[in-house]
């Protein structure tokens, strides 16, 4: 998962609910953190997660795996590293533990509290796994309480929310009740998001010319050279400055398969029209187009209106003519607004994860409970749903 998808969508995906039966007294908790002690499910609920991205992995290659071994091994993508399966799972659960405990700290040394509505969101989401899917039983025949489902929701809130409290801005109540917005001590400033967005975003409108015809059947030399006449004309007709909405529109009812019925329907002349309607933001990272073309996209300048109009051939890949007309995505304001905190995660996530894992490495003092520790093994994991 992409650490922006990472911070802007909490990680409550339903995966295998399981836990342990019987926790023994001494292992309730699984390590004391700040004078008070963890329970043992939250732990247990990293356990199952990294289980399962196991589990997934094994199945990439053989979809009849069922369960983790002793003697399975594990491949880390980020390090390139091979390692024993139940080492991993138990490494990256007590990893994801000291991570839960520094997004604590940092929340409360920031002062930050969960709202009503994100405390009323945990206690909704807890119940739909619990109750509407079914898996509260296997939640507790593996020792994860409903506490400590709720903990585990409300840290990742807290880790979404701290992310915006570093690098962006936050609320703050003075003494005096007023609130105040204050800037993060990593605060990144809109001028550095949108040089972001334009580094790896372009906004385009787009006619596509196939140089095939229906269900891909090949075009003769001859027809091949029609259809790149027509691109030109409409080429030659955008540069004069005719209107591209309406050059979309021509062309998809020349090249309609049926033809529209005509309707007297009266319409209603107060709805305000789109316009930007046939607009694309592409990114260099986009695959609706080859790789060829999306390059051609970010290298096409624009003129001093901030406009440009080119054709564009893709005969290795698509196998089409585009005819792109491209704008000053910095217009679009609307759109830097909606998307600004998914920007800022695409642009600082990795930092922030780094920052956290050097504050757990040099400031965080955890005792951990290796009875408990020991005691949850892999291994042990219920899997089956009853």
């Amino acid at each position: 998962m992409s650490n922006a998808r990472k911070i802007l969508a909490l990680a409550t995906a339903a995966a295998a609910c399981t836990s342990f039966v019987g926790c023994g007294e001494n292992t309730k908790w699984i390590a004391e953190f700040n004078g008070e002690k963890i329970n043992a499910g939250v732990y247990l609920y990293y356990e199952l997660a990294a289980y399962n991205n196991v589990l997934s992995y094994l199945q990439t290659t053989d979809k009849t795996v069922t369960e983790v071994t002793k003697d399975d091994v594990y491949y880390i993508e980020d390090t390139k590293e091979t390692v024993n399966a139940y080492e991993w799972i138990q490494s990256k659960a007590m990893e994801d533990l000291r991570t839960f405990c520094m997004v604590e700290a940092e929340y409360d040394r920031l002062q930050l509290e969960l709202t009503e509505a994100e405390e009323a969101e945990v206690e909704e989401m807890v119940a739909y796994y619990c109750d509407t899917l079914g898996y509260r039983e296997n939640y507790e025949d593996n020792g994860i309480s409903e506490e400590s489902l709720i903990t585990v929701y409300q840290n990742n809130y807290k880790y979404s929310n701290l992310f915006f409290a570093i690098y962006g801005t936050y609320e703050k109540i003075g003494e005096d009740g007023k609130t105040t917005e204050i800037e993060g001590e990593r605060y990144v400033d809109d001028e550095t998001v949108w040089n972001h967005y334009t580094e790896h975003n372009v906004r385009v409108k787009v006619i596509e010319f196939p140089l095939f015809g229906e269900n891909s059947a090949a075009l003769t030399d001859e027809e091949k050279e029609e259809v790149t006449l027509t691109a030109e004309e409409y080429l030659t007709r955008a540069e004069d400055g005719e209107d591209f909405d309406a050059l979309i529109e021509e062309y998809k009812e020349a090249t309609s398969e049926e033809e529209e019925e005509e309707t007297t329907e009266e319409t209603d002349e107060t709805e305000e029209e789109d316009e930007y309607e046939y607009e694309t933001i592409v990114s260099d990272e986009s695959t609706s187009y080859s790789e060829a073309v999306v390059d051609k996209l970010f290298e096409l300048q624009l003129d001093e209106n901030g406009e440009a109009v080119e054709l564009i051939t893709d005969t290795d890949v698509n196998n089409k003519i585009y005819l792109v007309k491209k704008y000053d995505l910095r217009e679009r304001e609307d759109l830097f607004e909606e998307q600004h905190d998914s920007l800022l995660a695409d642009l600082v996530g990795e930092e922030y994860d780094d920052y956290l894992a050097d504050l757990v490495a040099n400031q965080l003092t955890l005792n951990v409970n290796q009875d408990a520790v020991d005691r949850y093994v892999p291994k042990k994991l219920v899997l089956e749903l009853k």
